[in-house]
């Protein structure tokens, strides 16, 4: 037997002027694609003027859409919602529901060295992996250490 699917996802964009109004906008936007459902991880891409004031921004997701997680960036552009900003300012949320599901927000860095560049920051993946399995009833996968002889 299948079990519904408890994931929703739902995305907005707004091209107000105002960073804060159109944060809140496109959040609106997403919250209402998730069908009232709360979002548990919000996702914010922003251009143009809008770079320039990202605590606006982020203030207006959080206050309309309140998600568990928030994460987002600066782009050349923004896409959401069957639309897309190239030029101009704008605003993209992407939001999901992710019934028993978690997120986590992480921050990458890179290093670079003299012949090679590295990324740090990333969570440990095998940890969640475990971590995930449990919380549906599947025993951890047990790794094999192999020498060579």
């Amino acid at each position: 037997m299948v079990s519904p699917v408890t994931v929703r996802i739902g995305c907005g964009l707004s091209t107000s002027a105002d960073p804060r109004v159109s944060a809140i906008e496109a959040s609106q936007q997403a919250h209402t694609a998730l069908g009232g459902a709360h979002a548990d991880v919000a996702l914010v891409f922003a251009c143009g003027a809008h770079l320039a004031v990202p605590e606006a921004t982020i203030e207006g997701v959080r206050e309309s859409l309140v998600p568990s997680v928030l994460a987002g960036c600066g782009a050349g552009g923004v896409i959401a919602a069957g639309r897309e900003v190239e030029r101009g300012t704008g605003v993209a949320v992407w939001a999901a529901s992710l019934g028993d599901g978690t997120a986590e927000a992480f921050h990458l860095g890179v290093v670079e060295g003299p012949d090679v560049m590295a990324v740090t920051g990333l969570p440990d993946l095998a940890r969640h992996r475990s971590r995930s399995r449990s919380r549906c009833g599947l025993p951890a996968r047990k790794t094999s250490s192999r020498s060579a002889s």
